[in-house]
């Protein structure tokens, strides 16, 4: 029976208990009983993995990391060179699934944006884990929103160690997410024309709309009340009003967007016969 290092007490001490007196319970690694398996895919076959785009001044490639485990009571005895393979047949199992579960289907991530500096990862002798190894995805070369997967199966092991049959393969379902997307801290004021001047101090989920585009809440109102956020090249940020907001006056400017502190600087209103104004501004978590 194959046996991994992450087995059951309970199950050995029964069986222990089981066993003759004088045939104690021997945790024995041979070649029939140890298989050489991918960590990753014990609790996730399947990892969702979303990766934001560079920004400006970024490094351009993300990295994903893996490695291979001899799954045996001792440490390995030898060093034990394993070696990966990138299996599209996984990935069209997977997507034959998703397809008859009325989804849509993942896209294979182009040869083009993956970068390996290896695919071969050694388990030392007197270690369980091999060095953690791992792919670039090249983020200048794929598209936000778009459903990209990789699949990488354990295919060999030297020293005539088996692969585990079923903890062999991890799929990356990788989402291109924006980067500016995310949780804000807001602070500023709101000015009601016969309410006063309120603080504001909250935080706000700016939602990517695409084309540098973000859909937000209003000062600090709910309800509905949202705007859109659009940073143009220079960084100016033109506001635009969304949901049941009647209308956005931004010349009370300036309203920008700081890069490199991820800042936004907004000064508006809404409502002409009565103008809301509101100063805030938004820096990400």
């Amino acid at each position: 029976m194959k046996k991994i290092f992450l087995f059951n007490i309970l199950t050995a001490t029964i069986l222990f208990m089981g066993c003759k007196k004088n045939e104690p319970f021997k945790f024995d690694d041979t070649m029939e009983n140890v298989s050489i398996y991918m960590p990753l895919s014990v609790s996730k076959p399947v990892i969702n993995k979303d990766v934001p785009l560079a920004l400006p001044g970024e490094p351009d490639t993300a990295y994903i990391n893996f490695g291979s485990y001899f799954g045996g009571y001792q440490n390995a005895p030898v060093d034990v060179e394993t070696k990966f393979v990138v299996d599209w047949a996984a990935l069209d199992t997977l997507n034959t699934k998703i397809v008859a579960a009325g989804e849509a289907p993942y896209e294979k991530l182009p040869d083009s944006v993956v970068v390996f500096s290896t695919l071969k990862a050694t388990i030392m002798a007197g270690k369980h884990s091999s060095e953690v190894i791992r792919y670039g995805i090249l983020l200048s070369k794929v598209q936000l929103g778009r459903k990209y997967a990789l699949p990488l199966t354990l295919s060999t092991a030297n020293g005539g160690y088996q692969i585990h049959s079923t903890l062999k393969t991890t799929i990356w379902a990788i989402k291109i997410t924006d980067p500016l997307q995310g949780n804000y801290n807001a602070t500023g004021t709101f000015n009601h024309p016969t309410g006063g001047i309120r603080n504001i101090n909250q935080t706000k989920f700016l939602e990517s709309q695409g084309n540098k585009t973000y859909k937000t809440g209003v000062g600090d109102l709910g309800s509905n009340f949202f705007m859109l956020l659009k940073i143009n090249s220079d960084n100016s940020v033109t506001i635009s009003p969304s949901g049941v907001t009647p209308n956005i006056d931004q010349t009370l400017g300036p309203n920008t967007y700081d890069p490199a502190t991820k800042k936004f600087t907004l000064n508006y209103s809404y409502n002409t016969a009565a103008p809301r104004i509101i100063a805030e501004t938004l820096i990400k978590q």
